[in-house]
């Protein structure tokens, strides 16, 4: 059942909710100014002014803060709790990221990478990046990978942000990284190799950060890795590869290396999943849009007949997914979808939300309930 709406009078450009569930965002189609929410009750806590132009904003791990970036690169950092603005940060940044224990906003810039403590609004720390890109930052906020050059691959290394101490993994050579794990400990490095225009390669690489030691390492018939991903407990991994001419998805065991599962037909791919991968949703022009049990590999049900769900979002405890179906626009290049929610232990379906912007779109569940905002 709908729940009150918000900010229905201003066509939000960008909406983010908190990763506690309790606040949420909402930028203004004029992209200058937005509002803070509290969730449930819906109430509105501050209006916010950018001071330019929007170009990202997010949470902190806690909640406790909103960043905001323009697209000069300054940053202001928001009291979420009562809407005030604490700290501004101008200077060319391009990117950011926050510690895990959410105290520490990582801005990265042209030639450096500062480090800022968000409940002092001091600086820590810059480091200079030396011709290296900044990927993300792990466990406490102490260490930063970057690439370093290495021929046509690169190499994974850390900066303690606190120290300065630097420490490069020479075993293992990347060409893109996941994401770090929800522990964060650990992070999937992948490099793709071209052998021949026919009999392609990939090399896939699950790092621990704490001991700097490669746990395993597989190579894999592909093209290109799509996408990696590592469960919430760390145990398993799932990747999306590309081959000639179609795509493959697998799950992978973390503790020993072995191959669990491949799911579905050569040209599916994986459009969301639980986190902990039990869940599986594949999507592909020949079978739909299907459910997968992760743990056994077998079909639960299937979603949609057709390739046109271009959006899923699972519950944090995995039990609910929302599934946007994307329409044919009309004439005039318009057109509105629908919003399927589904039962992710049996594949039923529990309702259906029409009348949702078809391009573009996004959803999230509030974290720890059933409660959706598109």
């Amino acid at each position: 059942r709908p729940v009150p709406s918000f900010g229905s009078t201003l066509h939000p450009s960008q909406i983010q909710m908190s990763p506690t569930g309790d606040r949420v965002f909402a930028a203004n189609s004029d992209g200058r100014q937005g509002s803070l929410w509290s969730l449930p009750e819906l109430r509105e806590l501050a209006e916010i002014d950018f001071g330019g132009p929007l170009q990202n904003a997010e949470f902190s791990k806690k909640s406790s803060h909103l960043v905001t970036m323009t697209t000069d690169g300054t940053c202001k950092v928001w009291n979420t709790a009562t809407g005030v603005l604490e700290s501004t940060v101008q200077n060319p940044f391009t990117a950011w990221t926050h510690s895990l224990s959410g105290q520490r906003l990582i801005l990265t810039g042209q030639d450096a990478t500062s480090v800022w403590d968000l409940t002092t609004g001091n600086l820590v720390r810059s480091v200079p990046k030396n011709g290296a890109s900044v990927h993300l930052v792990a466990l406490d906020g102490t260490l930063l990978l970057a690439d370093m050059p290495a021929g046509d691959t690169r190499n994974l290394s850390q900066t303690n942000l606190i120290t300065g101490a630097s420490t490069t993994l020479e075993s293992v050579n990347f060409s893109s990284l996941s994401n770090v794990s929800a522990s964060g400990r650990l992070i999937c490095a992948t490099h793709n190799t071209t052998e021949d225009a026919v009999a392609d390669r990939a090399d896939i690489a699950v790092v621990d950060l704490e001991s700097n030691s490669v746990l395993f390492s597989t190579q894999v018939e592909a093209a290109e890795i799509l996408y990696s991903t590592i469960s919430s407990d760390d145990s398993r991994l799932l990747i999306s590869y590309r081959q000639h001419p179609s795509c493959a998805a697998e799950i992978y065991s973390i503790p020993s290396g072995e191959r669990l599962q491949q799911l579905g037909e050569p040209k599916e791919g994986i459009p969301g999943w639980n986190p902990t991968f039990e869940r599986i949703v594949t999507r592909s022009t020949s079978q739909g849009t299907r459910l997968w049990n992760g743990s056994d590999g077998t079909l639960v049900r299937t979603l949609d007949s057709t390739a046109t769900v271009d959006f899923v979002a699972f519950t944090s405890d995995g039990s609910r997914c929302a599934v946007h179906h994307q329409p044919k626009p009309d004439a005039n290049g318009l057109g509105f979808g629908t919003v399927t929610i589904w039962n992710a232990n049996d594949g039923t379906m529990i309702s259906a939300l029409p009348g949702q912007n078809a391009f573009g779109f996004e959803c999230a569940f509030v974290p720890r309930q059933k409660k959706l905002v598109p």
